[in-house]
């Protein structure tokens, strides 16, 4: 394991570039969309448009009230240092989820809990304009999240995974996060 150091206010803003990209992807492609498209499985193993949105926030879930709470607070002054250095877990589970262009190396299961609830059974079908709306929600808080980290010390905090008996630092959080959301909308 090699020392990765990053700039961290570049790091940030990277971040919210790539999540601008996504908000524009999701806007000019998928809101124009009818209900019957986006609920529309390519095959009987895929998952649909909505489906795989509902995924994103339900994986989501387990950081956002963490980060609204790390996040919502008024940064110490000269908190941050210049440099952040991912964990070596954090590193390791980024590289894992993120696309390396527009392929997604790394084919993974899904914990039950994270699956969409039709797929649970519980939902026959997406009410389209309640999972879009929230979808488009959630990405621009993303962008708050990024804006709000600058100026922290993002080694400071921890965050709880999805995976039991895993955390995450917030700048590793912030990382897999949004190669996790920027995975799935390559998917589609």
């Amino acid at each position: 394991w090699k020392t990765m150091l990053l700039n961290q206010r570049d790091m940030l803003n990277q971040l919210e570039l790539v999540n601008i990209g996504m908000i524009e992807e999701f806007k000019q492609e998928y809101l124009p969309m009818s209900a019957e498209d986006l609920n529309r499985k390519p095959s009987e193993k895929s998952w649909s448009i909505l489906e795989t949105f509902e995924h994103i926030r339900k994986a989501n879930r387990t950081y956002v009230e963490q980060f609204d709470r790390i996040l919502n607070e008024p940064a110490k002054k000269d908190e941050a240092p210049e440099l952040f250095k991912p964990a070596f877990f954090g590193l390791k589970f980024y590289q894992m989820m993120r696309p390396k262009g527009d392929k997604i190396p790394n084919k993974m299961q899904t914990m039950k809990k994270m699956r969409p609830d039709t797929e649970l059974g519980i939902l026959s079908e997406f009410d389209k304009d309640k999972v879009l709306a929230d979808m488009l929600i959630e990405l621009e808080r993303f962008n708050t999240y990024f804006q709000n980290a600058q100026g922290r010390n993002l080694k400071k905090y921890k965050i709880s995974a999805a995976v039991p008996l895993v955390s995450f630092n917030l700048g590793d959080a912030l990382r897999f996060m949004g190669a996790h959301t920027e995975r799935h909308m390559l998917q589609e």
